[in-house]
């Protein structure tokens, strides 16, 4: 089979940052960025950084040694010297706006149910259909009754960069299998294919993303597949999402007295639950003011997504 056209990309810190998209020194959006700029601006405590492996943190103190203690946004802690730090890329006002203007808001599903009361009489909808020996069957039925097995916007590396700048949430997806046409298989079917796949997830079922590109190069290395590939995307910046335990506290104050037994039973998994709600995503963990963990993905008409492919690195 013929598949989509495969890329190597380094991860940031990496590799030489002049040679690689939007890692040329540029914010996102465009504006080439000022190093001299840069350099005046010392690091110092609460700022937001950018750490020699790509990640990103919060500086929590300077240290007598010069160096800086950071708290990273997936929990940990470390410590650098201050030179191997940089301040975490952001976006100003105009220029986020002059993204905006280059991505506008796209038509996304609009879910049919957001409550309980309104999925009270469907349990035939979500047992419906055919059930599969694979995923989530039940995910899927609820995708296609609120719309959300609707295609993703298939977009560029300049339009994806220029929707990050707009206010969009930059994930990776890493995939694995026994042979490279399996991969790309598994990247077309979530891209283009009729039904996308309903995973399943200690989070809830669904898609898994991660904001960090580690997180899924390693899992396309991992697992035991001989193949793998990662697939970039971008949550729109208009997406309903939830935070895994805020929907876990809206779940438990649900009543369900009068609920089809066949609905309450898709109510216990997460990934149906904000789907049926109507939300697009459910992210996981990440410090307040942070990017999270790991993001779920329910509605992938609420993503644009890459056409490459790009090889695993370490």
């Amino acid at each position: 089979m013929t598949g989509p056209p495969v890329i190597v990309e380094h991860l940031p810190g990496k590799h030489d940052q002049k040679k690689h998209g939007n890692w040329t020194g540029k914010k996102a959006g465009g504006a080439p960025r000022s190093q001299s700029a840069a350099k005046a601006e010392p690091i110092k405590a609460e700022d937001r950084v950018q750490l020699p492996d790509g990640s990103t943190g919060r500086v929590i103190t300077i240290l007598p040694t010069g160096q800086a203690a950071v708290l990273r946004d997936d929990g940990s802690a470390s410590v650098h010297d201050v030179g191997d730090l940089a301040h975490e890329k952001t976006v100003s006002d105009k220029e986020r706006a002059a993204a905006q203007a280059r991505a506008p808001v796209r038509k996304k599903a609009t879910p049919k149910h957001t409550s309980v009361e309104d999925w009270a009489d469907k349990g035939g909808v979500i047992d419906g259909g055919t059930r599969t020996g694979r995923g989530d069957w039940r995910l899927l039925n609820i995708w296609k009754e609120q719309g959300f097995d609707g295609l993703p916007r298939i977009a560029d590396e300049d339009e994806l960069d220029d929707e990050v700048a707009a206010g969009g949430l930059e994930m990776w997806r890493g995939v694995g299998g026994n042979s490279r046409q399996d991969v790309e298989a598994f990247a077309d079917q979530f891209r283009t294919g009729d039904e996308p796949f309903p995973g399943l997830g200690m989070y809830g079922n669904g898609t898994y993303f991660a904001p960090d590109a580690k997180m899924a190069h390693a899992f396309a290395r991992g697992g035991g597949s001989k193949h793998g590939a990662v697939m970039r995307s971008v949550l729109r910046r208009d997406a309903k999402v939830i935070d895994y335990d805020d929907l876990l506290s809206r779940a438990a104050a649900q009543g369900d007295d009068d609920v089809d037994p066949r609905v309450r039973d898709a109510m216990s998994d997460p990934g149906r639950l904000a789907a049926m709600f109507g939300y697009d995503a459910i992210t996981v963990g990440g410090q307040k003011g942070a990017k999270p963990r790991e993001v779920v993905v329910v509605n992938r008409t609420a993503l644009s997504i890459s056409p490459q492919l790009r090889e695993p690195q370490e």
